[in-house]
């Protein structure tokens, strides 16, 4: 049996007198295993019951974890989609903090705000985010985030902010079309990062329209003027 197996075997073992709910208390207890540098408050084997930093709990059940700039080491375990109840995960300006964004994180389906900036994840964005259908705020720049971006983003309808900022993302800016969704279909976005990365071909004419209204929109060079696109 695997260390990750038989450590979620031990932790879930031990549950009995906390204030966590199980599975919460079972992903917390790993994630505290496999980071390093978490709070000098992680101690005890409460999360919501010992007033962890960062740490948000309602009825016994984990609801936000914001650990920006801690100085967390490791990965982002794929078992942190039990925490069913997550709506806030930020752990943005983590550098240490490496690997793939695990293709179980589209079952968090309470996220709201998904905050990953300044970190050092790698590999593609998953195909599925767009499930997330609840998030207002994703904000992945400056990573190392690979591959295309996923058209499903464009189903994401309560979307404020969307930043890919400074990436190593290619191809070309997904726009709706018949029978796929695209970025055009953000149209409550106030925040539009998609500069820095590798996109190929020109921006697409459909992809803000007269009924968008944006604050901050950063595009890949040479700059395009929007009102110039919307007047």
């Amino acid at each position: 049996m695997c260390p990750k197996a038989l450590t979620f075997l031990l932790v879930a073992s031990i549950q009995i007198y906390t204030e966590t709910y199980g599975d919460d208390f079972t992903v917390m207890s790993i994630l505290k295993n496999d980071w390093e540098n978490t709070p000098s408050t992680w101690v005890g084997a409460d999360p919501c019951g010992g007033n962890w930093e960062g740490i948000s709990c309602d009825n016994s059940r984990v609801i936000n974890m914001t650990l920006a700039a801690v100085g967390l080491i490791g990965q982002l375990s794929e078992n942190i989609s039990s925490l069913s109840e997550l709506e806030v995960l930020d752990l943005s300006y983590n550098t240490g903090l490496e690997g793939s964004l695990p293709p179980s994180i589209v079952k968090l389906k309470k996220l709201k705000q998904l905050k990953l900036v300044g970190c050092g994840f790698t590999g593609p964005i998953p195909e599925s985010i767009g499930s997330l259908e609840l998030l207002e705020s994703l904000e992945l720049g400056s990573n190392r985030f690979n591959g295309t971006i996923p058209p499903s983003i464009g189903n994401l309808s309560k979307l404020l902010v969307l930043d890919l900022f400074n990436n190593l993302l290619e191809g070309s800016i997904p726009v709706s079309s018949g029978t796929t969704s695209g970025l055009d279909m953000l149209v409550k976005a106030q925040h539009f990062h998609l500069g820095r990365n590798r996109f190929s071909g020109t921006i697409p004419d459909e992809l803000f329209s007269s009924n968008m209204t944006p604050i901050h929109v950063l595009l890949p060079t040479p700059l395009w003027d929007w009102a110039s696109r919307t007047s």
